[in-house]
């Protein structure tokens, strides 16, 4: 049921969105002058920011003169109009088209203005739902955000139509004042065109699309407590992912190794340490310091030459009268 009202949701809103763009090149205000109550002797009909006077008598125009009736056929901004019709020669005849004009313009943009936003806003709710549907967790806060963007849409498109209707329909109705009795009357009517029409008509669509949200919510969808738990769990893995982390780098830790001696008392010497580290600290007792500083180093026995390179003992002399005579 929440994803069929999701898609209703969504065709609304476009409908939506694309009558507020249709209304907006239409005419919204239209204005009539007549004689005996058939017979037109100038008809103008104004959009959000042109105004237009399909038909006007050449007597009119006449009245009125070239410069100001110059393209008012074919259609000109409401800015241009306003300042034809502001002149003083001019006023005597139309007292109210001045600040007819004038507000009509002003609000005239600051619809245009609504009518943007309200499509933006629209869009941004429609994306939300978008990621509320495809998201692996139904989280109950897309859903609200996107009804309060939905909310805030309608309200603000509702003010910029109220403000059309107390401002600009109003001065407009009153354009050429009461007319000329029985010569040129203005017609009395609300001179109400099919693009404030269908800009209200558009309204009532996005009303009642606000009111699918009762039905959009997904079966699935996230408790309050469900995320309360999904917080703690969260939390939990991310305390436990640091403890690893810690006890990986300690794991991988390079520790410097200290001087000792080997296991039949020869001096063992670090190769990673510096040379500086292998001196006695002063710091340590006598003894220690003889322990940690490494033996002298002492000269190399003197061996006895092998027997090949020794001299030859020497041969005893023969002496007359000694033992070694044989004559003795």
């Amino acid at each position: 049921m929440g994803v069929k009202a999701a898609i209703a949701y969504v065709a609304a809103t476009s409908l939506t969105v694309m009558m507020t763009i249709s209304a907006a090149a239409l005419p919204w205000h239209s204005t009539r002058f007549h004689t005996a109550g058939f017979i037109t002797l100038f008809q103008m009909k104004t959009s959000l920011l042109f105004v237009q006077v399909p038909y006007m008598t050449a007597s009119l125009r006449a009245v009125f003169g070239k410069r100001v009736t110059e393209g008012l056929k074919e259609g000109i901004l409401l800015e241009t109009a306003k300042e034809r019709w502001c002149n003083p020669s001019v006023s005597v005849t139309v007292p109210f088209a001045c600040d007819a004009f004038s507000t009509a313009f002003v609000v005239g943009i600051v619809v245009c203005i609504i009518i943007f936003f309200n499509f933006a806003l629209l869009a941004v709710a429609n994306y939300v739902l978008y990621c509320y549907f495809s998201g692996e967790k139904r989280k109950p806060e897309y859903r609200r955000t996107a009804a309060g963007l939905h909310l805030v849409a309608t309200f603000i498109l509702f003010i910029g139509l109220m403000l059309y209707v107390f401002e600009a329909t109003v001065r407009l109705d009153s354009f050429g004042g009461g007319g000329i009795k029985l010569f040129a009357e203005a017609t009395l009517a609300p001179g109400t065109e099919w693009g404030a029409k269908i800009a209200w008509l558009a309204l009532a669509f996005q009303m009642l699309a606000g009111c699918l949200f009762f039905w959009i919510k997904a079966g699935d969808e996230l408790t309050e407590d469900d995320i309360f738990t999904s917080q703690l769990q969260t939390t939990a893995q991310k305390a436990e992912m640091e403890k690893m982390a810690l006890r990986v780098a300690a794991s991988q830790r390079v520790r410097t190794p200290e001087p000792s001696y080997g296991a039949v008392g020869v001096w063992v010497q670090p190769t990673a340490l510096p040379q500086s580290q292998l001196h006695p600290s002063p710091f340590l007792a006598p003894q220690q310091a003889k322990l940690s500083s490494p033996p002298a180093l002492q000269p190399p026995l003197q061996q006895p030459p092998p027997a090949a390179l020794q001299p030859p003992p020497p041969v005893p002399e023969f002496r007359p009268g000694t033992p070694n005579n044989p004559a003795w």
